[in-house]
């Protein structure tokens, strides 16, 4: 198995596979293994494959006590608040053997009748098996039962079982599932009193258990039933945080990059983003060494998306090149060309990760395949990637035979279930999503117990309050082990013009560190309520989404401005209390997003050349000079600057924080009644719509109904505005409750709600398509970008027509229930100008500092270097002439290793250049 993951408390795991001296570990009844083979009973220790073995030369009799493994005399303990996990591996040869295998309480007298027991029994038959989970009492009677059949090439053969107890929501009802090869065979929640109860044995134990197998086999069957290897787990999903908190370590998975699964748009990957000459099948060493000597260690490797993680098939990329399946495009007449094969697949970024000394996150997919066939893919996956290359793991023997190596597993840790799901809604909705991360991850841990699964969040702080995460996080709370965010702020598209002022680039860009210390607080506040615990985060993807006007010009996100702004969110990703256990920036090595430009498929030639846009020094100030081991306390005081706050990001100004306010409720169905006349304007088009009043629910019916109206897009209907007491800044949370029942057609692209401030024309509200034909609840959150006393409720209806080709649909659309609660919109502090990050060597000999100067003048400070005192200093510094641009100013070392002066070995005075990026290095 994988090694266990950082907060897996893992109280007993081994490895019996030629172990003779555990023969008196197990136990035929009140007797010793080796009794029992004095005697001529069934049971025999083949040190070469099996530690127990039960045959048709000597049947194990329906009537003969359990076979219990006692632990060597020590006990195993089940607490409250974890998960139990049985491992066994069996190799069933045919149909004649009756098995049972499973847990009991050994603090009881009674196991030996198998009281207080939690199993797993199957009767197999001649093309298909009977599988029984199911809890004992205190007689041994059964008293929680469920069976179901399943073919019986699940269960002949070399096979994994895993038998789960889950008692994080119950103690006395656990939730108990049973696995073979990670396929669920059945899974039960057991009532009151039946199996196991964990229960308080001084200041840390609980119920003691040990596992045990039961065998009936028949003379002259040809049966054969051979265990070998058996593993005990307790583990506690979501427990990184509080130790992640508790560490003062520098966290250097927050220094992650990501890896594309693919090049181009064809999904696939011969280069391995620069990283892969396919030609040699070999790394170029050019990239390998720019990366590792100038962004220092790459501590974090996601793959394989993006996008491209959400149909990604493991499968295509592994083994022997000629062998794995070729890439093809089809253009837009349905020619297809074949492009090339995965050149760089699996086992190649593993071995770029071993190369870097990157952890891995694996971002797994989630519609590759119908939803019923996804958990078993993913225990496919971790199988390929963890398992021990063993008979009962075909997918790990084809790891060890493609790569010649890795026998026991690359030991991958962090697994993101999909990634942006929310954008795949006709194909996942928050429901079967939920179902997905339950039921995979559940599969998952079933082949390795020690994997962290991480849940995709749609939004970030408070608007985590929306229709999809609360769903998704009240559903999975309890089984995952972190939450994945993605934060691209600023926000922009081509339509926002207000990004065409650089100042605005600028102002945002400083604003946006201190900001996102709020956000992240807040985001962990919203789990804790939505999910039911504490969780730590992933930001598996980060950046700025901006647009810059200028044609010609690259995007504003290369710029120096941003540069230091994704510097600043780094050294928030830093802060143990803010959980965040990697951080992947998007996208380093792509050509799209990423500051470093360069020929991804030439990166093997020594004519290499790379174009270094003004934001990737920064990154180089960090990989180069920040070197700590120990993350320092900092504190700034100083000057600071005023923000009037933009796209979702709070105000900054004044000295204190300013929380939100509720400041009252809007019921809007008379609003929307009293409108009635204004939508059905609005919604004059071709064909009909007709809105009108069903009790308290506002109904439109459409009928041949073409909302681009031959190609003019018209107005879409207001259907709800109301007019507060005075105009300001506000937040607004909508909630309602819809249906959509299709007619004889139905639009191509659903209908959906937004909603906005009167004259606030950067930012609105989108709530979530309406699909379902029963009523469904809707909830979202925004916050308003001008001063306004108005806001408006807009149905936004879209039936796939172009402006030359007229597509109509029928149906009736219902919403009722609608309520507008207004808040006072929060207000930080204004933020500081400066910021700064410190960390100290393991020899206690080197003290690192990051600083930013986040202004337009010049700052004369004072450093002062508490608990240590240095002989000399060097520093170094990253500057330009104008932070915003990304075309003409290249940020440059306007300082390299110049002596740095300090002021007695324990402080210093230094004036930081307007908008400078400077690392110190003080050495005793």
């Amino acid at each position: 198995m994988g090694k266990p993951a950082f907060g897996l408390t893992t109280l007993f795991s081994d490895s019996f596979e030629g172990v003779t001296s555990n023969a008196s570990a197990w136990r035929y009844g009140t007797g010793s293994i080796a009794s029992a083979l004095a005697t001529g009973d069934s049971f025999s220790i083949n040190t070469s494959s099996a530690l127990l073995v039960v045959s048709d030369a000597a049947p194990y009799s329906s009537g003969s006590p359990v076979v219990v493994h006692s632990i060597s005399g020590s006990n195993f303990y089940a607490t409250a608040d974890k998960v139990l996990q049985l491992n066994m591996e069996l190799t069933i040869t045919n149909s004649a053997v009756v098995y049972t295998l499973g847990l009991f309480d050994s603090s009881s007298p009674a196991y030996a009748v198998g009281a207080n027991s939690i199993a797993l029994s199957v009767v197999p038959g001649a093309t298909s098996n009977n599988v029984t989970l199911y809890a004992t009492g205190s007689s041994g009677a059964v008293v929680s039962t469920v069976t179901t059949t399943v073919m019986q090439s699940q269960l002949i053969g070399t096979h994994n079982y895993a038998l789960q107890v889950d008692y994080i929501a119950s103690t006395v009802s656990p939730v108990v599932r049973a696995y073979s090869n990670g396929v669920l065979l059945a899974t039960l929640t057991f009532t009151a009193n039946d199996g196991i109860h964990p229960q308080a044995s001084g200041a840390s134990q609980g119920t003691a258990v040990r596992p045990f197998v039961r065998g009936v086999s028949t003379t002259g069957s040809g049966a054969s039933f051979a265990l070998k290897r058996v593993n005990l787990y307790s583990y506690t999903p979501g427990a990184l945080l509080s130790q992640l908190q508790a560490s003062r370590a520098v966290n250097r998975g927050v220094f992650g990059q990501n890896i594309l699964a693919g090049e181009e748009k064809y999904y696939y990957s011969m280069y391995g983003n620069g990283f892969w000459n396919p030609a040699t099948m070999t790394y170029s060493s050019i990239l390998v060494n720019k990366a590792k000597s100038e962004l220092g260690t790459v501590t974090s490797l996601r793959y394989p998306g993006g996008g491209m993680a959400c149909r990604f098939d493991f499968r295509k990329t592994i083994g022997p090149v000629s062998d794995r399946v070729d890439a093809t495009d089809t253009d837009g007449s349905g020619n297809v060309t074949v492009k090339g094969k995965w050149s760089f697949g699996l086992d190649e970024f593993m071995s770029l990760c071993k190369t870097f000394g990157a952890e891995p996150m694996y971002t797994a997919p989630d519609v590759l395949l119908p939803a019923a066939q996804m958990p078993e893919h993913v225990a496919n996956l971790v199988e390929y990637l963890n398992a021990p290359a063993t008979a009962g793991n075909p997918w790990a023997v084809k790891r060890q035979t493609y790569t010649g190596a890795n026998a026991s597993g690359y030991g991958v840790r962090y697994f993101e279930m999909g990634n942006e799901t929310y954008y795949l809604e006709s194909e996942m909705n928050a429901l079967t999503y939920s179902a997905y991360v339950r039921d995979g991850g559940w599969a998952m841990r079933a082949v390795d117990p020690s994997v962290q699964i991480g849940v995709v969040a749609k939004e970030s702080g408070r608007e985590l309050q929306n229709d999809w995460d609360a769903t998704v996080l009240e559903n999975t709370g309890s089984v995952v082990d972190f939450v994945i965010l993605h934060i691209y702020q600023p926000f922009s598209s081509t339509g926002d013009k207000v990004y065409s002022d650089p100042i605005k680039v600028e102002k945002t860009a400083m604003a946006m560190g201190d900001y996102l210390e709020y956000q992240l607080k807040a985001t962990h506040d919203t789990i804790d309520v939505l999910a039911g615990k504490r969780l730590p985060l992933a930001i598996t993807e980060f950046n700025a989404q901006l647009v810059n006007k200028t044609v010609g010009v690259p995007t504003y996100r290369l710029s120096y401005a941003l540069g230091m702004q994704m510097s600043d969110m780094l050294r928030v990703f830093l802060k143990p209390e803010y959980g965040v256990i990697t951080a992947n920036y998007w996208q380093m090595f792509s050509n799209s997003y990423g500051p470093l430009s360069y020929n991804l498929y030439a990166t093997a030639t020594a004519s290499t050349t790379f174009r270094e846009y003004p934001a990737y020094p920064v990154f180089k100030l960090w990989g180069q000079h920040f070197k700590g081991s120990t993350l320092l306390t900092t504190t700034v005081s100083g000057p600071q600057s005023s923000y009037p706050g933009y796209r979702g990001i709070a105000p900054a100004m004044g000295s204190t924080y300013q929380p939100e306010a509720y400041l009252g409720s809007m019921d809007l169905t008379a609003t929307i009644s009293s409108q009635i006349a204004s939508i059905n304007t609005d919604l004059a088009g071709a064909g009909t719509a007709t809105a009108t009043m069903n009790g308290d629910a506002l109904q439109i019916v459409f009928n041949g109904y073409d909302s681009n109206r031959g190609g003019s897009l018209g107005n879409w209907p207001q259907i709800a505005t109301h007019t507060y007491s005075s105009p300001g800044r506000y937040d607004y949370v909508l909630s309602y409750e819809a249906r959509y029942v299709a007619g004889a057609t139905s639009p191509s692209r659903p209908l959906w709600i937004t909603a906005a401030s009167e004259g606030d024309t950067t930012s609105n509200l989108t709530m979530d398509p309406i699909v379902n034909s029963s009523y469904q609840p809707f909830y979202g959150w925004y916050r308003s970008e001008v001063s306004s006393n108005q806001a408006t409720v807009t149905l936004n209806i879209l039936s796939g027509s172009t402006a030359t080709t007229s597509v109509t649909f029928s149906g009736t659309l219902q919403v009722r229930n609608m309520v507008m609660d207004l808040y006072r919109q929060e207000s930080l502090p204004a933020h500081s100008i400066i910021s700064s990050t410190a960390s100290l060597s393991s020899d206690g000999n080197t003290y690192y500092v990051i600083v930013a100067n986040k202004s337009n003048y010049a700052v004369p400070t004072t450093l002062s270097f508490s608990g240590f005192t240095g002989s000399s200093a060097k520093y170094w510094q990253v500057n330009t002439p104008t932070t915003w641009k990304a075309d003409l100013d290249t940020a440059v070392w306007t300082v390299s290793g110049s002596a740095f002066a300090l002021t007695g070995g324990a402080s210093a005075a230094y004036t930081f250049p307007p908008h400078s990026m400077t690392a110190i290095e003080v050495y005793k």
